[in-house]
C-alpha cells in the first residue's frame, strides 16, 4: 500500500480529463488526515454533487483512472521510485507506465528510462519530438503521444553535433548515439520484494535552455505587461521562479502552468478581471500559456491596484507585491501589523529596504526565499 505522503504525491500529475488534479488532491487530503480512501472519496463526491450526482459514470470514470494510475506506476517501479511531476519538472510515462520522461528544467537534465531496454531508442525519440501543445498531453495516462508538431524540447535539446532536435531522422540518430555511448542501469525494489532494473541515459539540456523557453512566450509576457502596466522583468522573473518555464507545471497546492496560477484564489480574481464575471478557470485553461500569462498578469495588476493599493513608494509595493504573490495580501499586511490601516501606515513611513527586511523577517519562510528569488531572477531580465 502508498505510504500517505506518497499517496498524495502520486495524484497529483492529473490529465485535463477526468477527475482534477484539485478533487484528487482533496481525497488525497484527507487520507492523510487518516480517513478511509472509501470516506474520502464518498466526501469528495458529495461536495461534487452537481457534477456526479447528474452524471455518475464520471464518478465511476474518475476513480478508474485514478486507481489504474497509482496502481501502475507505483507497481511498475515502486513506491520509492514512482517519479511524479513537479512545477519545475515535466514528467510523461508511455508505454503502459514502463518507459518515462523527466526532464527536470532547474538542472537542465533530461532523463529516459525504461524498464524494457528494447523501448529505450523510441522512448528517446518520443522524449524529443512530443508536441509543445500541454493541452495535447495528458500526465495521467500513458497513451501514445502524436508526433509531428513543433516539438516541446525543439532549439533546447541539443544533438551532439549542437544542432535542434527537430525530425524523427534527427531524433532516431541522436538515440542511436546517446545509446551507443552508454546506457546506465539501477534498481528499484517493488512491493512483494523483487527487483526491476532500470534502463536510461541522460543529457543536458543546451546552455541556453531557460532563454529558450522565456522567447518561446516573450509575446505574451510584453502584452499582458503593458495591458495591465506592469514591469515585463516582474514577470519574467516570477515565470522562472514559479516553473522555469515550464507550461506542464503543476504542483501539490494545486497550481497550473506557467506562473502557476491557483484556481480558487487567483484564478478567480483575475478571470473576473479578464471576463467581467465570475468563475473558476480549469486545468485545462491554465495549460494554455497565453491565458496563464495573461492571467498571472491580471492578479499582478490586482495585487497593485486593490490589495496593496495604499502602498505609495513603488519599490516598496514591488516587494510587497512579490511576497503576496506567493504568500498572499493578507500575510503582508499582517507583517507590519494586524490591523489592515496601520499595516499600510507601518509600510508607508519605511524605506524600501526596510520594508524589505520586515517582509525577510515576518513573512512565512517560503515566502522569505521567494522574495529572494525573484528579486534575483529579475535583474536577470532588466
Amino acid at each position: 500500500m502508498l505510504s500517505r505522503r506518497k499517496f498524495i504525491l502520486s495524484l497529483l500529475p492529473l490529465g485535463v480529463a477526468g477527475c482534477t488534479t484539485h478533487d484528487a488532491f482533496r481525497i488525497a487530503e484527507s487520507v492523510a488526515r487518516g480517513s478511509s480512501l472509501e470516506g474520502a472519496i464518498t466526501s469528495r463526491a458529495k461536495s461534487k454533487a452537481t457534477g456526479w450526482v447528474t452524471n455518475p459514470q464520471s464518478l465511476a470514470y474518475d476513480l478508474k483512472r485514478l486507481n489504474s494510475f497509482v496502481k501502475k506506476i507505483s507497481g511498475r517501479w515502486g513506491e520509492d521510485n514512482a517519479v511524479q511531476p513537479s512545477a519545475k519538472t515535466y514528467v510523461k510515462y508511455i508505454d503502459d507506465y514502463t518507459s518515462r520522461s523527466v526532464v527536470d528544467f532547474e538542472s537542465g537534465i533530461v532523463r529516459v528510462e525504461t524498464l524494457d531496454r528494447s523501448k529505450l531508442k523510441q522512448s528517446i525519440v518520443v522524449t524529443l519530438l512530443s508536441p509543445e501543445d500541454p493541452v495535447n498531453i495528458d500526465l495521467l495516462s500513458a497513451d501514445p503521444i502524436p508526433l509531428g508538431e513543433e516539438p516541446f524540447l525543439y532549439k533546447q535539446a541539443l544533438d551532439f553535433d549542437n544542432k535542434a532536435v527537430r525530425w524523427e531522422w534527427r531524433a532516431n540518430r541522436f538515440a542511436d548515439q546517446l545509446i551507443s555511448r552508454g546506457v546506465q542501469q539501477s534498481k528499484a525494489k517493488l512491493k512483494d520484494g523483487q527487483q526491476v532494473i532500470e534502463y536510461f541515459v541522460e543529457f543536458p539540456l543546451g546552455a541556453g535552455h531557460t532563454l529558450t523557453r522565456k522567447y518561446r512566450y516573450a509575446e505574451y509576457v510584453e502584452k499582458y505587461a503593458r495591458q495591465y502596466r506592469l514591469n515585463p522583468s516582474l514577470v519574467y522573473a516570477i515565470i522562472e521562479t514559479e516553473s522555469h518555464f515550464n507550461p506542464f507545471a503543476v504542483s501539490w497546492v494545486p497550481a497550473y502552468g506557467l506562473m502557476q496560477i491557483v484556481p480558487k484564489t487567483a484564478g478567480r480574481d483575475a478571470y473576473e478581471l479578464i471576463h467581467g464575471r465570475q468563475g473558476t478557470p480549469s486545468s485545462g485553461y491554465l495549460f494554455n500559456p497565453e491565458n496563464n500569462i495573461r492571467m498571472g498578469c491580471a492578479y499582478l495588476h490586482i495585487l497593485q491596484t486593490r490589495y496593496l493599493v495604499n502602498v505609495r513608494d513603488s519599490l516598496s509595493k514591488e516587494y510587497c507585491v512579490i511576497a503576496a504573490y506567493n504568500g498572499g495580501a493578507g500575510n503582508v499586511l499582517r507583517s507590519f501589523s494586524k490591523d489592515r490601516d496601520q499595516a499600510f501606515k507601518e509600510i508607508n513611513r519605511r524605506s524600501p529596504s526596510q520594508v524589505w527586511q520586515q517582509l525577510r523577517q515576518r513573512m512565512p519562510t517560503e515566502s522569505q526565499r521567494y522574495l529572494v528569488k525573484v528579486a534575483e531572477a529579475k535583474k536577470r531580465y532588466t
